[in-house]
């Protein structure tokens, strides 16, 4: 229902970051349905490989309210005034299309060539960055008709898709480029029918299955196949023995909840509601790492997994990190109180975020977009693993609030 009250009151406009987060919890619900609902052994066996099955119905009901409460608040505060300070960026276009396309060229030179762990969020601005151009210059690509655009297009894209394939080490970072085209170019038409009909799609729909289909082998086995030409020797060489289904079957597991929220329920059972000891990290989270080497790394799906008996530690680390969702990190604080009024104002926070982007009330607004591409990620996946992403959003929207107001008038105050 959300979805198609977006859709009636703003016709193509209505992919925002609520709409993007709407998507998510409808897959995520029918993730959940179809695990508790199936009776085949294999898929019994991708949805329940740790649940806590005495508390699937206290999961259930967490993952619906919290995530109820978000999308609730996020339209309510859409009919009010309150607004953050806004993120802005201003190109003149068609003018700044070669610009934009060497901006997307330069973030993968930068991406390649590595930042410093302490630079993370600059580094994740340059990821954005890049996105964001691969969106624009597919819009641009339908307004303008334009062969140099299309090259432009092309190239960009297909250098992303590459690189994404051969170095990223998460499986979702490798379809955000085919994400990025997608809106831009139902940005360009404006309307779902002309886009799900474009001859320029269709790549895209091949593509998406491919994915699709390596996305087991991908989880299994990202820690071995290494990166670069060694991967794809390695896939090369494994291509005969991937099974699809099983790869479609554990793409599906991946949005359910009932895995980790049984398990956040089971932790309140046994030892109470830890009453803030996650978030014990906000008291340093904000001090840069180059003025304090030592601060303890942020890591919490690690710390969930060890604590639920899911993870081990090895000479180097530990081998693994499970989220807990938002609305189950409030819970396994606060109890249901917690999820109630703490959706509330993840879900207030998250809408003033997409506010400040302008992003389809600004056209020209390159750098919104850049921000609003970001944010739309987000709620694609899942606003993040726990209420860590708390950190990245506040620390992402402050960088680009910092470029927006001192360095981009620098840049262009001709334009």
């Amino acid at each position: 229902m959300f979805l198609l009250n977006r859709f009636k009151q703003l016709g193509h406009q209505f992919v925002d970051a609520g709409t993007a987060f709407a998507v998510n919890s409808l897959i995520s619900s029918y993730s959940n349905f179809v695990a508790v609902s199936t009776t085949d052994p294999i898929k019994l066996n991708h949805f329940f490989n740790y649940t806590v099955e005495t508390y699937i119905t206290e999961a259930y009901h967490i993952h619906f309210l919290g995530n109820f409460i978000i999308l609730t608040v996020f339209l309510w505060l859409e009919k009010t005034r309150l607004k953050l300070p806004s993120i802005r960026g201003m190109v003149v276009y068609p003018k700044a299309f070669n610009f934009i396309f060497l901006a997307g060229i330069l973030s993968l030179g930068i991406m390649y060539n590595g930042l410093p762990g302490f630079l993370g969020t600059i580094r994740q601005f340059f990821i954005q960055l890049l996105l964001a151009a691969i969106l624009v210059l597919a819009w641009g690509s339908i307004r303008y008709r334009s062969w140099r655009i299309d090259i432009q297009l092309f190239t960009l894209f297909s250098l992303a898709t590459i690189y994404n394939f051969l170095f990223s080490y998460l499986r979702v970072n490798m379809i955000l480029p085919a994400l990025a085209l997608v809106l831009g170019l139902y940005w360009g038409y404006g309307t779902v029918k002309k886009l799900l009909t474009s001859i320029r799609v269709f790549p895209i729909y091949i593509f998406v299955a491919l994915f699709i289909s390596f996305f087991s082998y991908f989880g299994l086995n990202r820690s071995s196949i290494g990166a670069g030409s060694e991967r794809l020797i390695a896939i090369s060489q494994e291509v005969e023995s991937i099974d699809a289904t099983t790869s479609g079957s554990e793409f599906l597991t991946r949005f359910s909840t009932i895995n980790q929220l049984t398990n956040v329920v089971n932790l309140t059972e046994t030892k109470g509601f830890y009453n803030g000891q996650t978030l014990n990290y906000l008291g340093f989270a904000f001090i840069p790492r180059f003025l304090w080497p030592e601060k303890p790394v942020i890591a919490q799906g690690v710390w969930f997994a060890f604590e639920i008996g899911q993870a081990l530690k090895t000479e180097t680390w530990y081998n693994n990190s499970i989220n807990m969702t938002i609305p189950g990190e409030f819970y396994l604080n606060f109890g249901w109180a917690g999820v109630v009024v703490g959706c509330f104002l993840f879900g207030g926070f998250w809408a003033l975020l997409w506010r400040s982007t302008g992003f389809w009330e600004r056209p020209r607004d390159f750098l919104g977009k850049i921000w609003g591409f970001y944010l739309l990620f987000l709620g694609f996946f899942g606003l993040g693993a726990d209420l860590q992403i708390l950190v990245t959003l506040i620390a992402m929207y402050l960088l680009f609030l910092f470029i927006s107001k001192f360095i981009w008038g620098l840049l262009f105050a001709r334009t």
